[in-house]
This record gives C-alpha cells, structure tokens and sequence, in this order.
C-alpha cells in the first residue's frame, strides 16, 4: 500500500513499475460519447482532486477527444508531479473501421506530443 493515501500497489506486468489496483480512466476528460465535456477548469480541478485522493496511474488515448490536451495542460501546471503519475495510453481506436491501423507509423503519431 502507498503511505500517503492507504491505495494498494501491484507491480505492472511482470517487472513494471508500482501502481495503484485501480486507474483513472480518462475519456471522459474529452467529453465525445460521454457527452460534453467539462471546462478545462473543472477538468483541472477533477486531476488535481484524483492525485490528491492517491489516483497515480491513468489511461488515456489520442482518440479521447480533447482528453491528452487536458492532461498535457495539467502536467504543464504541475511538473513537479509528472515523475509521480503512471501514464498508460493505447493507439489504433477507431469506432466503427474494420481495420485496426497498427503500423509503426500511427504508433509515433498517436502517441506524439503536441504543443
């Protein structure tokens, strides 16, 4: 368990890091399916509340609407926590396309960062 906030620690995969059981899953960060989203002050506020109650390994991905924006403005405004958050993200969601766009290629943009 994490001292600070009582969370249980597994090691991810075989030889990852320490995180915590339970992710914040970020696509409702961008609104999209889940309707609109919040204000980046609101959505601010939800990640500094998630690392203040111990949340340090969170999920996203480039087809989040707006969600990696948001969280790029959050670990802008806080980089002294960056070193203290798991970021997973995935790639090659496309809702409704047969094909999965799995090339080495759409890895590296994908997962690119933007200014």
């Amino acid at each position: 368990m994490s001292a600070k906030s009582g969370v249980e620690l597994r090691p991810l995969g075989k030889n990852g890091p320490l995180v915590p059981r339970i992710g914040l899953g970020c696509v409702p960060l961008g609104g999209g399916a889940y309707g609109v989203a919040l204000s980046d002050e609101e959505r601010l506020a939800l990640l500094d509340e998630a690392y203040n109650i111990g949340a340090r390994f969170w999920d996203t991905a480039d087809e989040y609407a707006d969600a990696e924006d948001v969280l790029g403005k959050w670990f802008r405004a806080n980089p002294e926590k960056r070193k203290d958050i798991t970021l997973a993200t995935k790639f090659a969601i496309r809702p409704g396309e047969g094909d999965v766009p799995n090339s080495p290629l759409t890895l590296r943009r994908s997962t690119a960062a933007r200014p």
